[in-house]
């Protein structure tokens, strides 16, 4: 009995994961991610995105922060960005800031592989999902 019993949950969990999607298929809801780039002189951080969820975000840029929402379908993606704060920030670190939220927002289609997340548009986006 007990070799028939490992067999059954041997093939039940076989059929569990060939049933569930593939994790490299799962958009990041509920986790915080870093932008894959070099640290920005003058910046004390990299910039972060948190997706909720239901899709609601919340970004912690090199000197801005603020909220957003993303829509997902399949490997579709729509960002539409929310007010930005602006913390004294110096004229570069500002233009790159406005231009990762410009470049969320014009991404079409996302991928995950593993731990890296994309945002692909004018400019693939690239983010690791963080482990902490």
């Amino acid at each position: 009995m007990p070799v028939y019993k490992s067999m059954m949950l041997a093939a039940l969990a076989a059929l569990i994961l060939t049933t569930m999607p593939a994790r490299a298929e799962e958009f990041p809801f509920g986790l915080e991610m870093t932008l894959d780039a070099p640290q920005m002189a003058g910046a004390r951080r990299l910039p972060t995105l948190e997706i909720g969820d239901n899709g609601e975000a919340k970004l912690d840029l090199w000197c801005k922060s603020g909220r957003g929402q993303f829509s997902v379908a399949g490997d579709t993606v729509i960002f539409m960005p929310g007010e930005m704060t602006d913390s004294a920030c110096s004229p570069p670190l500002a233009q790159a800031d406005d231009a990762l939220v410009a470049n969320l927002g014009a991404a079409v289609n996302w991928k995950r592989q593993g731990d890296a997340v994309s945002f692909i548009g004018t400019t693939t986006l690239r983010f690791r999902v963080n482990s902490n």
